[in-house]
């Protein structure tokens, strides 16, 4: 496990801060936050409001 590899996944880590409040809220890696936003982009429809194709 490559720490400094697992860090550019948190870019608020990148000035060098140590990040430890993970009880209650934790940082969101920027993979999780891409496959978020390609889901709203691409994919979020409401359900049984209308037609959609595909």
């Amino acid at each position: 496990m490559n720490i400094e590899e697992i860090r550019t996944d948190f870019p608020i880590l990148n000035s060098g801060i140590i990040y430890m409040d993970s009880a209650a809220t934790s940082l969101t890696p920027e993979p999780v936050l891409d496959a978020v936003l390609d889901y709203y982009r691409n994919y979020n429809a409401n359900v049984g409001r209308g037609g959609y194709i595909n």
